[in-house]
């Protein structure tokens, strides 16, 4: 376990942290780090629908996502931490099962104390990469935006 005091991180030890989780579920599909680092009542913020609770709540993201997407690399491009939190702004490279290639940017909010993520508030570019996988078409937002329904 790394070892980290309640509230004290240094950007060293924060981005170790980090980087372990993102290596640990995207990169090497070692699932069962969700169990060891993050929090039984942890919260995960902002990766769709409502907020999810504990290691069960992030599985419901994460599983369905990685089968989507077998190639995803997480790139932390910046890192900024304060007391036991951390702000991140990453790149994710991403390939789906039909070989088609991505990528989406995001920032991430997370709050570690004792070893842990307790608390995590995402923001992805997932409308992005659901335009670049041809998910959606290349003017949903700009239809969106005024309320038109995309089609």
């Amino acid at each position: 376990m790394l070892a980290i005091k309640e509230n004290s991180l240094s950007v060293e030890a924060a981005r170790k942290f980090v980087e372990e989780w993102f290596d640990g579920l995207y990169h090497n599909r070692q699932s069962e780090i969700i169990e060891e680092r993050f929090d039984a009542n942890g919260i995960v913020h902002g990766l769709g629908g409502e907020q999810m609770i504990g290691p069960k709540g992030f599985r419901a993201f994460y599983e369905p996502f990685v089968a989507a997407y077998p190639v995803i690399r997480i790139i932390i491009e910046d890192i900024v931490v304060m007391g036991g939190r951390v702000a991140l702004r990453c790149l994710a490279q991403v390939e789906n099962a039909q070989g088609q290639k991505g990528s989406l940017e995001g920032v991430a909010f997370i709050t570690v104390r004792n070893g842990k993520m307790t608390e995590a508030w995402n923001s992805w570019d997932f409308m992005g990469l659901f335009t670049q996988m041809e998910l959606l078409p290349e003017d949903a937002f700009v239809r969106g935006v005024p309320g038109k329904k995309i089609a």
